[in-house]
């Protein structure tokens, strides 16, 4: 993740940053994925997390194809290999976050 100019935003979208990265292979087509966005930092500077809104999103490419659905949302999947690429945002309200190093796990569900 990096931060906006303000540091009020902290997102693996912004220039330089790197989303997450998952192959999902599925042998048929009764399967979805899903993203769940964090509850918080799992690394974090003191005070990191106060006044914090966490967001997570899913774009994917193969055998699959869809672009930037929220967290929470089930998308189904064809048979074959599908490339998903995970974004998550951090945004602080009133104010800027504390320098430091951070942290959080999304999770990507296949059921």
């Amino acid at each position: 993740m990096r931060p906006n100019p303000g540091a009020s935003v902290l997102s693996s979208s912004t220039p330089g940053a790197k989303p997450g990265e998952a192959v999902v292979i599925a042998t048929n087509s009764s399967y979805s994925v899903s993203v769940d966005a964090p509850l918080g930092f799992s690394i974090q500077p003191s005070g990191g997390s106060n006044n914090t809104r966490f967001e997570a999103s899913m774009s994917a490419h193969g055998a699959t194809n869809f672009f930037s659905v929220p967290s929470g949302v089930e998308q189904r999947i064809k048979r074959g290999q599908t490339d998903v690429t995970v974004n998550i945002k951090a945004t602080r309200q009133g104010g800027s976050f504390p320098a430091g190093q951070y942290a959080a796990t999304v999770v990507l569900r296949c059921e």
